[in-house]
């Protein structure tokens, strides 16, 4: 169990996770953005000039956003990745853009953590919801159905409290 005074960084922490050091992944989503559909992108943005002026928006949006046109020609790789550090006995929830860390988000598993399992009906059927409770009842999502199908989510979570032998309620 890590002590609260120990201080982890948490972008070394992703590198280690990305460089396949991690216990266990909750879930994983990659999106590779090509220099093809960058291309699409701001033809429609150009062909959206004349519709009150939206393109002239969206083509400002693109100029001042971090990358703005220069990347046009090179592929864009976004991340969004959830992960276990028995380690730590941590969950890392972390989002990179080209192999740099851009957001990170973590939840130590303390001694009366629990998992709370939510399955939400809609219209279409409904989604499953499944977060790490703290003793001071923070929530913080681990996964849900929305990234996968229902089996796989079903597993994962199986497999994840096999590991941390955490309570599903």
């Amino acid at each position: 169990m890590v002590e609260m005074t120990e201080q982890i960084n948490l972008e070394e922490l992703v590198q280690e996770i990305e460089q396949g050091n991690s216990d266990f992944v909750l879930t994983r989503q990659e999106k590779v953005i090509t220099p093809k559909q960058k291309k699409i992108g701001l033809a429609i943005h150009i062909a959206l000039i004349p519709v009150f002026g939206i393109g002239l928006i969206l083509l400002f949006l693109s100029l001042v956003s971090p990358d703005g046109f220069r990347t046009i020609n090179e592929s864009t790789t976004h991340i969004h990745s959830r992960a276990y550090v028995e380690k730590h006995n941590l969950i890392v929830d972390y989002k990179m853009k080209n192999g740099i860390v851009q957001k990170t988000k973590s939840a130590i598993i303390e001694s009366h953590s629990y998992i709370s399992r939510t399955h939400n009906k809609t219209d279409n059927g409904g989604f499953l919801v499944y977060h790490l409770i703290t003793p001071n009842q923070r929530s913080f999502k681990l996964i849900n159905d929305d990234w996968d199908d229902f089996q796989s989510v079903e597993k994962t979570m199986r497999e994840f409290v096999k590991i941390t032998k955490l309570e599903i309620k």
